[in-house]
């Protein structure tokens, strides 16, 4: 697996993540130096373990979130994902080899089989897209696929503090909040 840091603002630039655990902040040992003012030292930490990229805040100051949301604890990064480091905002690329995308298609195929064989007789009495898709009302999926409550990492919103700068350098696309 591939991660990669696009790095927006006033020096744009990017960056491949090369170690299990990724530390970004202002001191001279982080391995993604920012040198804002509201960076703390040691800011946050990407760890990339069993095929997963995660964020942790290191108690910073200003706070570390994803996707404009409070990352709280370690919060799962997805790619295409916004990291927020204090006010600087840095976007997730992640791309996974042959060898983590098998897996995930073999989990893929297992997770799926079950409902697979579920629909063959019912989808045919419904909408052909519902049975060329094998697709399945909430009432037959059970309750592992019918909600997905919030991570820890996503229930609080992220404030908005990106200058016009920061988001024309990377096409972001901020929206004002109000109080």
């Amino acid at each position: 697996m591939q991660v990669s840091l696009n790095v927006c603002g006033s020096k744009p630039r990017t960056v491949a993540v090369e170690s299990p655990e990724f530390l970004i902040g202002r001191a001279e040992d982080c391995d993604l130096r920012l040198e804002s003012s509201l960076v703390s030292r040691h800011h946050c930490m990407l760890a990339v373990r069993q095929g997963r990229v995660y964020v942790r805040d290191l108690q910073s100051s200003n706070g570390t979130g994803v996707n404009n949301h409070l990352a709280v604890g370690e919060t799962p990064l997805r790619d295409g994902d916004t990291l927020w480091v204090a006010v600087t905002p840095i976007a997730v690329h992640i791309h996974r080899t042959r060898e983590v995308t098998g897996r995930i298609a073999q989990a893929f195929q297992a997770a799926w089989a079950p409902i697979s064989r579920a629909t063959g007789s019912a989808a045919r009495q419904g909408n052909p897209d519902r049975r060329r898709h094998g697709w399945l009302p909430d009432s037959q999926r059970g309750p592992a696929a019918t909600s997905r409550a919030p991570s820890a990492g996503q229930s609080k919103r992220w404030p908005q503090a990106a200058t016009s700068a920061d988001s024309t350098a990377c096409n972001l696309r901020i929206e004002a909040r109000g109080s």
